[in-house]
C-alpha cells in the first residue's frame, strides 16, 4: 500500500528516551482498533498485508475502528455512526509525508485544539469534565504557554475554552508546509476521579501523558486503561492556521465535525517509558526532542485537471531574483583576479581546436574577458598582428516567448581565426597577446600555435 516506513529519532542520543506510543493487539479486544489482520473486514481490503502495521505504532486514521462494541473499547477514532461518512471519504493515497517534531523550545510550539478522547462507555463511568462528547473541544478554559503562577498547569489564557499548545510542531516533507495538529485528553482520568491513582493527567489542558497504561480497580474494563491519560495525537494535512478552521468545525454539529475528521492523516495514543516523566510545563515538557518520520509513497504526477487549469496540471515554480542588476567597484584585489582569469585556448594550438567546424577554418579563443577592453596581438618581436576593440553590452530579450531574462547575457570570449588584419593565416610560432580593460588594468598572455597545411580535398 505504498508504506515505506515510521522511525523515531531523538536529538540527544544518549538521553530521555521517553515516547512509546500504544500499539494495537489483535489479542486484547479492547486495545484492537487497527483491524486489517479481520478476515472479510471492512479495514482488510484496505491493507491485506497489514503493510501500515509497523512498530513505531503510529497508523493511518483512516484504518483506526470506529463501530462500538458490548464491551466497549479504545481507539483514536470518533467513535460515532457519523464518522462512517467521515472516515470514508479518505483515502490512503493521500497520506501525506511528515515529520512530527517534539521540543521544548516553546518558541515553535504549535497553537491547537484540545478535544475529549473519552468515549461515551467511558463518561457513563465517570463523567468529562463538562459533560463534553468524543470528539467535543474539551470544555475547560483555553490555556497559553506558560505557568506564571507556579501550579504546574498552563495558565489560562482567556481565549474560550478547548484551545492550548502542542509542545512541537508537523512538517510536509514534500512541500516544507507547515501542518495543523492536535491532541486530546480523556477528562474522566482527572483528580478526584474513580480510582485515581494520584497521577491522573486526562483534564488539566497539556500535553502531558504518563507512564501509567493501566490500573486495578477489580472491575476488570476498559476503564482500567487509563493508557496516560489517552493523550492522542492527530496530524492533519491542512496548512497550519492555529487550528483556527478546525475550532470552528470541531465546535459544530456532527455534519462540521464530519469536515475536521476528512481532513486527519495519521494518529497515535502516546504514553511515556516506564521510568521517564515529561519536564513541568514552565521548563517545556519535552525531556529530549525527538521528531517521528513518517513516509508513504507518492510517485511524481500531474495535479487534477478539475482543480488546476493552468499549464495542464503540472507544477509551476515562480522564481525572484532580488538585486540581479546591481553592481558594484571592484576591489584591486578583486580586480587583479579577474585579469588573472584571461587565458587563451586552447594553449598550445596544434592544428586543430575543438571550436572548428570544417577543414578550412582555424579558430581559438580569448576568454573570460570584460564588457568593455582592447585586444592586441603581435608576434614575439613586436610586430602587430591583429586587434579587437570590444564594447559589448547586454541585447534585448523581448522578442523572445518565455524568455528567462529580461536582456541576453554577453558572451565573454572572442574568437580568433588565426588570421592578421589583412586576413592573410599566420605562421607558427610564438604570439603575444595584449588585454587592456579600462578601469581594471592590463594583461599580457603568451601563445603558441602549430598551422595546418592547407587542404583541398574538401573542396
Amino acid at each position: 500500500n505504498g508504506f515505506k516506513g515510521a522511525s523515531l529519532r531523538y536529538f540527544n542520543a544518549t538521553g530521555s528516551k521517553w515516547l512509546t506510543p500504544i500499539p494495537s493487539v489483535s489479542s486484547f479486544p479492547i486495545l484492537h482498533f487497527i483491524k486489517t489482520d479481520v478476515l472479510n473486514s471492512d479495514w482488510r481490503v484496505l491493507d491485506p498485508k497489514q503493510g501500515f502495521l509497523n512498530d513505531l505504532n503510529v497508523y493511518p486514521y483512516r484504518l483506526c475502528d470506529f463501530i462500538d462494541s458490548t464491551m466497549g473499547f479504545i481507539s483514536p477514532a470518533w467513535q460515532d455512526l457519523n464518522n462512517k461518512t467521515a472516515i470514508g471519504a479518505m483515502r490512503l493515497q493521500d497520506l501525506n509525508n511528515v515529520d512530527i517534531v517534539f521540543t521544548k523550545d516553546k518558541s515553535k510550539w504549535s497553537r491547537c485544539v484540545i478535544i475529549e478522547t473519552a468515549t461515551k462507555r467511558l463518561s457513563d463511568i465517570s463523567p468529562t469534565i463538562g459533560g463534553a462528547k468524543q470528539f467535543d473541544l474539551r470544555k475547560s478554559p483555553s490555556v497559553g504557554k506558560n505557568d506564571d503562577d507556579g501550579d504546574g498547569k498552563p495558565d489560562v489564557d482567556g481565549d474560550g475554552s478547548g484551545m492550548g499548545w502542542f509542545p512541537g510542531y508537523a512538517v510536509d516533507v514534500e512541500t516544507g508546509q507547515r501542518l495543523n495538529l492536535f491532541f486530546g485528553e480523556a477528562s474522566t482520568y482527572t483528580a478526584g476521579a474513580p480510582f485515581d491513582t494520584g497521577n491522573f493527567t486526562g483534564g488539566d489542558m497539556m500535553f502531558n501523558p504518563t507512564a501509567e497504561s493501566q490500573i486495578n480497580d477489580g472491575a476488570n474494563n476498559f476503564y482500567d486503561l487509563v493508557l496516560g491519560g489517552q493523550h492522542t495525537v492527530y496530524v492533519t494535512k491542512t496548512p497550519y492556521d492555529g487550528c483556527d478552521t478546525l475550532r470552528g468545525l470541531l465546535t459544530g454539529n456532527s455534519f462540521k465535525k464530519i469536515q475536521a475528521i476528512r481532513k486527519l492523516t495519521w494518529t497515535f495514543i502516546p504514553v511515556t517509558t516506564p521510568q521517564e516523566k515529561l519536564l513541568s510545563y514552565k521548563d517545556g515538557l519535552i525531556p529530549n526532542d525527538c521528531v517521528i518520520s513518517l513516509r508513504v509513497d507518492n510517485p511524481y504526477h500531474v495535479a487534477n485537471q478539475k482543480t488546476t487549469q493552468q499549464y495542464n496540471g503540472y507544477p509551476t515554480y515562480k522564481i525572484t531574483i532580488r538585486d540581479a542588476n546591481e553592481t558594484k567597484e571592484l576591489t584591486p584585489p578583486q580586480k587583479t583576479d579577474a585579469l588573472s582569469n584571461i587565458n587563451m585556448v586552447p594553449n598550445p594550438y596544434y592544428s586543430y581546436s575543438a571550436y572548428e567546424t570544417s577543414q578550412f577554418n582555424s579558430t581559438v579563443k580569448i576568454t573570460n574577458l570584460p564588457n568593455k577592453c582592447t585586444v592586441t596581438i603581435y608576434t614575439l618581436d613586436g610586430r602587430f598582428i591583429r586587434q579587437y576593440k570590444r564594447d559589448e553590452v547586454p541585447g534585448s530579450a523581448s522578442n523572445r516567448p518565455n524568455a528567462p531574462f529580461q536582456n541576453y547575457q554577453v558572451i565573454p570570449d572572442i574568437e580568433w581565426d588565426m588570421k592578421n588584419d589583412k586576413g592573410i593565416p599566420i605562421g607558427s610560432g610564438v604570439y603575444l597577446v595584449h588585454v587592456e580593460a579600462p578601469g581594471v588594468g592590463e594583461r599580457t598572455l603568451k601563445w603558441f600555435g602549430v598551422g595546418r597545411q592547407f587542404d583541398p580535398s574538401g573542396l
